[in-house]
């Protein structure tokens, strides 16, 4: 989240809805809304992170479909690298 985006070609961010999120952090043992809260005001706001990335891969939707994009997102790679 800092200046990383610098040093690399293309961005992948991981994503999901926030009402998932919060629900995927909180199931995590100890922890608390406070701490989730505290977490989430120290970081990029994740539409911010969405819109500067070159690919997105939306985790609400479970893992295989996660799996899909990813593979898609190898394969728009591939390609790229292909045509250079």
């Amino acid at each position: 989240e800092g200046d990383g985006h610098k040093h690399v070609d293309r961005t992948v961010v991981v994503s999901a809805p926030a009402d998932i999120q919060k629900r995927r952090v909180l199931e995590r043992p100890g922890m608390t809304v406070e701490t989730f809260s505290m977490i989430l005001s120290k970081q990029v706001p994740d539409a911010d992170k969405r819109s500067k990335a070159d690919f997105v891969v939306d985790t609400g939707n479970g893992l295989n479909h996660a799996r899909k994009q990813v593979d898609r997102i190898i394969e728009t790679l591939k390609l790229e690298a292909a045509n250079a």
